[in-house]
């Protein structure tokens, strides 16, 4: 059959083919040819492909053949005729270059698609484009169909795979599947780094001047050269066939290099030989052997010959090459296609005035045989360049036009895309229209509007104007990352849906779509800068699943497009949203209503710069949307349907890791799945430590037992609502597992009682009619408990085994308490925990900003009834009713169980009401008495309270100052101009200014004070500079009830900052008001509050660490709240207080913390303290004090302040500093707001029914015989509670702060070997200000004689004895592990305690070597890596014994010894599965040699413990150590060594028998549990 019969007949069907990697070379000149023949076409590329959107003539699909998915569903949906594979990815010379990757595209994949036209369409045809690599390392030439193959190289390798697979197929299913063995073939369409394209390029180059020379390899290397066209004839031909075969496509003919270039250059009318030079490349593989394809079958068989010889490519391809580079940039040479015509320009509507700035205009370079190189394109237009073709005001359009698609055929106003986007930020706008040049390969228009009222009247002016079929509607802040597919992207989402965008609901059901849980959401986002790809961006998957299309009922408004009649028809609402929110939701959702469809485009990947604002405008939209659309339910703007976010170091990465999303999450699940951030791993680790042991369900068991006076009931209360089911089971499990039995669950719903509901004797199940009366009847049924205390809760919540025991245990021991609350998480469906909430104690001004005491709150029934029990605030019942409470009993009857005992579900349905909230609120202001208005807060469901008074009292604002008036001045400029509060005075305390400017300037305030202040003083106060004094000077020339202490080097910023200030400092329990302080710089948070005991007396956790947007832990940042202590910089205060309280002290706080000191002296005597984020002022951040430290006097002066005054604090205030309320005391000193996970409380404070003992360990062995392990038998013994210290990492020592010791309040502190600067500063701290705390030191090792082979013994100390005893001196008792350590020091301290170093029988009580066959005896050695000297002295003896025994080492094995080691063993690091590890090793002899030196006499036996818990026989050196155990002791004399070795093993009864008189000395004398007593009286108090 000749090709040409093979052509569809006139009216018949036209054949279906599918051509897989269309776009490159071969794919573009087969469907020319397929397309001649009347073919309906299907083409496919990959996604990274250079794809010209709308270029393509005929439907383009991506296809990932790596997928076995994708290539099934295309075939199985296409059905096609036949199938031409000529995807591949690039031949290269060296076979470890993407090996892998090479294989799967090339080979892997012809196997799925084989498979998948086995099981879909098995009546379709399939060529597959092969390689004469196959052929690279063939000792024949030529090569033909029965060569057998020999590649050199991984693509080769793939084809030769591809080839049997084929072949397998054919034989074994019957497909019709050939291989096209091709050799080289080239055309102008090749890519540039191909040799032939390479050569024709650079001639083109040359002869236009560009450059001069060409250098190449070998040039006799010779290649069978054809033309592309001719190739793929023939491929198109073996389809045509009977019965399918492989063929080899060559000419038959070889051409050298030196060919190459002469016919090339000869074309151009040039020499080869002036300008090209050849230099052999030895990278590439040996070239000796001639690749030449013998065709004859081809011939034979196809009726193929190719028609254009090397000659008339080599020629084309100049041709080609030099018309490009002739070209215009601004008009390129060539379309894709042969024959497509040219780019054109066309000019719009004029629309802005902005003139876009030059962007680089570089065009993609190709990569793989598929991609063609695209040059001249739309790249090319420079947006500057099209400035200067543009009017003064004008968008512009960029028109593609290629064949079958004329204007008459496809009208420009209609196949074109309007883009709209209001912006007002030209840079922002000017980036994104560079972006959309290089992406969009259609026609299209950009509109920009800059005036807009809001989204939608911008919106729809722009759809007045634009003239096209297609529109988008964007930000100005984002960028695409979908390549140059973005068009083609477009249209296939615009097939399936009318709208689509990149994030929404799968059904809405608020007007915060993420509402509705992780498995409503549909999207996928990265975050991040736009314009950096090298800063850190976030990936947020809205939803795990693979779909890239999915079917949604709104729409995030960051992109939306559709087409123009849905738009037109549906419009947006300009009315009812005038400003920037919600007009996305409102129109996409009625887009759904109308019965248009909706759809998420995962492929339409963008970077989003900006967060979202949910602020006040946010809220009052969603009341509107909330009238408009009654039947969705109030928004719920929380953290728990927060999206999986995936951290990036780049751009790149973030986008590497959305192409392959497999990598991250499940296939096969829905669920959430995160990549651990550090605080989640931090977490967990604190949830892990802080685990109940059995010491504390023995102590809540005791004190139920002898202290309690009652058993309260708990009776908890639930509305169910349907599709709150699996919620609810999840409760009830949780309730199962309680170990308190004394509660009740009462669940009122209009669901029927479920069968199963009969088997949990404590459920209540109240089915009503009607759902409206559900709150009543909970409000009834709370009124009518049997129990004592009730809680309201919700579906889904759980509680820890412990909860309602530890609630239990409260009720007694605070029965001033009427309502409690606790710390809380979020359970995600994994089941894992994150997002922890440490609250603070009770915090009146907190309280009021949000409903932070969460998502359980128990209150006592009494109280709840005299209270007015749960109210009518629906949705806020918890926080109406802790209001009332609080104005019934007071704070001191809200209570604060700092432990996390409850968890809310990630896939809660309940939002929060923040309305219902503020009015209740509101109802509490009025019941106090308190003329004030409530606003929303700047975070969603908080608050901001404006409080008003009658009178507005005088304010005295007094400047401590010295020098510095280019920061005074500007201070009371800003003072007098942005102060609206009318009654305040200005002071000016001078501390000996001599810089002659501020002289003149304070003179001038003195005598000519400006016009708009009421006064402003100037108040000398010679001397050394005192902030104490300074101030206290100014109070006494102060007039006001009220006075503000400001830093000279702050600056005002806000009208209202003093009103606001007033406004809470007039409240008659506040003593204290102080603003926020910004950096005048970055505008982040500098001064929000203090808390007590961070970093040793107070710190600041958000200092440059927050935009002053950002909300910080649990939007502490944006609410008024209680505080302990605040900045001296600005500090408002209550006259009459100071006065009481004596001012500041002068004599202990001169320069630092005299505002410290009296705060808490403020707070002490009962007032209150409140820091206000709505307050702002910036504060250049201590000017006068850095002047100071310049000089190295003044830097020596105030670090000996700065010491002096903390020292006093600790004395003065520890109790204090180490439990700051409005600071969880789970929550870190040095990390703020993050768990405390180093040394987490393990015990609570509040009960102290055992001694408690705290434990720093150093890392390794050494912490665990001597701490881990002896604490752990104590506390499962019950006679201590323990804590332990862990280091943060390995080889790092923290050193715990006196703050961080004392708010654990341990009885007993246990060091472990001390001896460094830090460490011994540390102890002398402890002993000044922990002087109740017994102090231990626990040694287990000579630190003062370490020997030279000791890998610590340059960092050792020469004076360790004097160390020791200085630290010795200030403790109370040294517990060692040996004779020679307590004489060491006996002469240092009084108390010594010996205790022998044992073995955990709960963790070596099982661990059995597995006495396996073997061929030699099993000799070994287990140790750490500090033993180089011991293991030296056994160098003769492994070498000696190499051939007689096998050696096995675990953990160090010196260099010397590995060749002579059977064995050599990692170092288990695991102390839990150290045993196991141990076991392994089998051994029939173990050794323990030991270097004489003092060091190792004053070791412990630990090396035999562990020996002999195996029941190995054991061969050690004579030293103390080892004394007294049934072992081998020897000198350490090789020859000795090596012949008693050798007498043991001789004999393996008695070797075996020593092993276990080894085994019984242990279980006998050193078994940890069993010296439990004696280990609590040695570290007990």
């Amino acid at each position: 059959m000749t090709p040409a019969a093979a052509t569809p007949h006139s009216g018949s069907a036209p054949k279906k083919a599918l051509v897989i990697g269309a776009l490159g070379q071969d794919g573009t000149y087969l469907t020319e040819l397929l397309l001649a023949k009347g073919y309906t076409i299907i083409g496919t590329t990959h996604r990274d492909a250079v794809a010209l959107a709308g270029g393509y003539p005929a439907p383009l699909r991506h296809l990932d053949l790596r997928s076995q998915d994708a290539i099934a569903t295309l075939i199985a949906a296409e059905q096609p005729d036949e199938i031409y594979n000529l995807g591949a990815r690039a031949s290269s010379a060296h076979l470890s270059d993407d090996a892998e990757q090479t294989g799967d595209i090339n080979g892997l994949a012809v196997t799925r698609l084989l498979e998948a036209i086995r099981r879909h369409s098995p009546h379709s045809r399939l060529c597959q484009a092969l390689s004469s690599e196959i052929f690279a390392r063939c000792v024949v030439s030529p090569q033909n169909e029965h060569t057998p193959p020999s590649p050199a190289n991984a693509y080769g390798a793939a084809k030769t795979y591809a080839l049997h697979m084929l072949q397998a197929y054919r034989d074994q299913y019957g497909l019709f599947a050939c291989g096209a063995i091709l050799y080289n073939h080239e055309s102008p369409l090749r890519p540039a780094q191909f040799v032939t394209r390479k050569v024709t390029r650079c001639v083109a180059r040359i002869a236009s001047g560009v450059t001069e020379t060409l250098q190449l390899g070998n040039a006799e290397h010779r290649r069978d050269w054809g033309h592309a066209r001719d190739h793929v004839r023939a491929m198109h031909s073996m389809l045509q066939q009977e019965r399918a075969e492989d063929f080899v496509i060559a000419t038959g003919i070889t051409h050298s290099i030196a060919d190459l270039c002469r016919i090339a250059f000869e074309a151009a009318g040039l020499d080869f030989r002036d300008h090209v030079t050849f230099q052999h490349d030895p990278s590439r593989r040996s070239e000796g052997l001639e690749l030449c394809g013998d065709a004859d079958k081809a011939r034979r068989l196809l009726g193929w010959t190719p028609e254009i010889s090397f000659e008339a490519l080599i020629r084309e391809m100049v041709s080609a090459d030099l018309a490009l580079l002739h070209t215009d940039a601004a008009a390129p040479a060539r379309a894709q296609f042969p024959g497509a015509a040219a780019l054109t320009l066309s000019l719009g509507t004029p629309m802005s005035t902005n003139t876009p700035p030059h962007a680089p205009t570089d065009a993609p370079q190709a990569l793989m045989d598929e991609v063609p190189p695209i040059q001249g394109s739309i790249l090319n237009f420079g947006t500057e360049a099209l400035a200067a073709l543009l009017p003064p005001q004008g968008t512009f359009v960029v028109q593609n036009v290629f064949p079958g698609a004329t204007p008459a055929a496809r009208p420009l106003e209609r196949q074109g895309i309007s883009f709209v986007i209001c912006s007002i930020n030209d840079e922002k706008f000017y980036h994104l229209n560079w972006r959309l040049e290089r992406i969009c390969r259609t026609t299209y228009e950009v509109i920009r509007i800059d005036d807009a009222r809001g989204l939608s009247e911008g919106y729809t002016r722009g759809l007045s104007r634009a003239r096209y079929q297609t529109l988008v509607f964007c930000h100005d802040d984002i960028d695409f990352l979908c390549g140059d597919a973005f068009a083609e992207l477009l249209e296939q989402g615009l097939r399936q849906f009318d709208v689509i965008g990149v994030a929404g609901p799968r059904k809405l059901h608020s007007a915060f779509w993420p509402n509705g849980g992780p498995a409503n959401l549909a999207g996928l986002v990265i975050h991040g800068p736009v314009g950096k790809p090298t800063e850190q961006f976030s990936i947020n998957y809205y939803d795990t699943t693979p779909d890239r299309h999915i079917a949604v009922e709104a729409l995030d408004g960051v992109f939306i497009a559709g087409h123009r009649e849905v738009f037109e028809q549906v419009g947006f609402d300009s009315s009812s949203f005038d400003g920037f929110h919600l007009y996305d939701i409102d129109f996409t959702y009625r887009c759904h209503l109308a019965g248009f469809r909706l759809g998420v485009c995962k492929d339409l990947l963008l970077v989003h710069s900006s967060p979202g604002n949910f602020g006040s405008d946010w809220l009052r939209y969603e009341r509107r949307f909330r009238d408009k659309f009654p039947a969705l339910a109030p928004a719920r703007l929380t953290p728990r349907y927060s999206p999986a976010v995936i951290q990036a170091a780049s751009l790149a990465e973030a986008e590497a890791i959305c192409r392959a999303p497999e990598h991250f999450f499940s296939a096969d699940t829905e669920a959430t799945k995160r990549q651990p951030a550090p605080e989640a791993i931090r977490y967990e680790t604190w949830r892990k430590r802080t685990t109940p042991q059995e010491i504390d369900a023995q102590l809540l068991a005791e004190r139920m037992v002898l202290k309690w006076q009652q058993r309260p009931g708990i009776h908890l209360l639930l509305a169910l609502q349907p599709g709150e089911e699996s919620l609810l089971a999840d409760t009830l499990d949780s309730l199962a597992a309680q170990i308190y039995p004394e509660w009740l669950l009462t669940v009122v719903t209009a669901l029927p009682k479920p069968p199963e509901a009969d088997d949990t004797p404590q459920l209540q199940w109240l089915a009503l009619r009607d759902a409206v009366h559900i709150d009543y009847v909970i409000d009834e049924m709370a009124a009518a408990s049997p129990g004592s205390w009730a809680a309201r809760i919700e579906p889904g919540l759980t509680f820890e085994p412990q909860a309602l025991q530890i609630f239990a245990d409260y009720i007694n021991a605070r029965p001033q308490w009427h309502l409690m609350y606790c710390d809380e998480d979020t359970r995600e469906l994994d089941g894992s925990y994150s997002q922890p909430l440490f609250k603070p104690d009770f915090n009146l001004d907190l309280l009021r900003a949000q409903a932070y005491l969460g998502c359980f709150v128990l209150v006592k029934k009494e109280a709840f009834l005299a209270a007015g029990r749960y109210g009518s605030h629906a949705g806020a019942e918890n926080y109406d009713l802790s209001l009332r409470i609080l104005d019934q009993d007071g704070p001191t009857a809200i209570g604060h169980v700092e432990k996390m005992l409850v968890h809310l579900p990630r896939a809660s349905r309940r939002a929060l009401q923040p309305e219902a909230e503020k009015q209740a609120l509101i109802d509490h202001l009025g019941r106090c008495g308190l003329d004030a208005r409530v606003f929303d807060g700047a975070l969603y469901g908080t608050r901001r309270v404006e409080y008003s008074w009658p009178a507005q009292p005088l304010v005295s604002i007094v400047i401590p100052t010295r020098e510095r008036e280019e920061y005074l001045r500007p201070l009371l400029d800003s003072l007098q101009e942005r102060t609206r509060y009318p009654n305040y005075e200005i002071i000016v305390v001078d501390n000996s200014s001599a810089d002659p400017d501020t002289l003149r300037y304070l003179e001038t305030l003195r005598n000519e004070p400006p016009k708009k202040a009421r006064s402003i003083r100037v108040i000398p106060c010679p001397g050394e500079f005192s902030w104490s004094t300074s101030a206290n000077t100014g109070v006494e020339a102060a007039r006001g009830d009220y006075l503000l202490f400001l830093d000279n080097d702050t600056h005002v910023v806000q009208d209202n900052w003093l009103d606001r200030l007033m406004g809470i400092a007039q409240r008659p329990e506040v003593a204290i008001v102080a603003p926020r302080l910004s950096y005048p710089e970055s505008g982040k948070t500098q001064q929000g509050c203090w808390f007590l005991g961070m970093h040793g007396t107070v710190g600041n956790p958000w200092d440059n660490q927050l935009e002053l947007a950002d909300p910080g832990y649990m939007g502490r940042a944006l609410c008024d709240q209680n505080v302990q202590a605040a900045s001296g910089s600005a500090l408002l205060v209550r006259r009459s207080v100071l006065t009481r309280l004596g001012g500041f002290d002068t004599t202990d706080f001169t320069l630092y913390h005299g505002a410290l000191d009296f705060c808490l002296r403020a707070t002490g005597a009962g007032h209150k303290i409140v820091w206000t984020p709505h307050a702002t002022l910036v504060h250049y951040g201590g000017v006068s004090m850095q002047a100071r430290q310049r000089k190295l006097e003044g830097r020596l002066t105030d670090q000996v302040a700065v010491l002096r005054a903390n020292e006093t604090l600790l004395d003065r205030w520890l109790p204090r500093l180490a439990h700051d309320p409005a600071y969880n005391r789970n929550l870190s000193l040095i990390d703020a707001f993050q768990p405390e996970h180093v040394a987490p409380i393990d015990w609570d404070a509040n009960f102290h029914d055992r001694p408690r003992i705290l434990a720093i360990p150093v890392p390794g062995g050494a912490g665990e015989y001597r701490l881990r392990a002896p604490l752990r038998v104590i506390g499962q013994a019950g006679l201590a509670q323990t804590m332990i210290c862990e280091q943060p990492q390995a080889g790092m020592m923290r050193i715990l702060l006196p703050t961080e010791i004392a708010r654990t309040e341990p009885d007993v502190l246990i060091l472990h070997q001390p001896l460094d600067d830090s460490q011994s500063d540390a102890i002398a701290n402890y002993a000044r200000h922990l002087p109740r705390v017994r102090r231990i030191l626990t040694i287990d090792d000579l630190l003062t004689e370490l020997p030279r082979k000791h890998p610590s013994y340059k960092q050792g100390y020469k004076d360790g004895r004097q160390r020791l005893r200085r630290n010795l001196s200030l403790l109370h008792r040294a517990v060692v592990s040996t004779r020679p350590l307590a004489d060491l020091c006996a002469e240092m301290i009084d108390d010594v305690r010996i205790m022998p170093n044992c073995l955990e029988w709960a963790v070596w009580g099982d661990a059995q070597p597995l006495r396996l066959p073997r061929q030699k005896p099993r000799v070994g050695w287990a140790g750490a890596q500090q033993h180089q000297g011991d293991l030296e002295l056994i160098y003769p003896v492994v070498e000696a014994l190499a051939d007689e025994v096998d050696w096995i080492f675990m953990g160090m094995c010196p260099e010397p010894l590995k060749p002579f080691v059977h064995e050599s063993h990692g170092f288990e690091r695991d102390f839990r599965a150290y045993p196991k590890a141990l076991a392994r090793l089998d051994l029939d002899l173990a050794i323990a040699p030991l270097e004489i030196h003092a060091f190792n006499e004053a070791k412990s036996n630990l090396r035999l413990l562990e020996y002999g818990a195996m029941g190995w026989p054991v061969i050690c050196t004579d030293i103390h150590p080892y004394q007294n155990a049934p072992v081998t002791r020897l000198p350490n004399d090789p020859q000795k060594w090596i012949s008693t070795i050798r007498e043991q093993l001789a004999e393996p009864a008695a070797l075996r028998e020593a092993g276990l008189a080894l085994q019984r000395w242990v279980h006998e004398g050193f078994i940890l549990e069993n010296h439990t007593a004696s280990w609590f009286a040695a570290y007990g108090p």
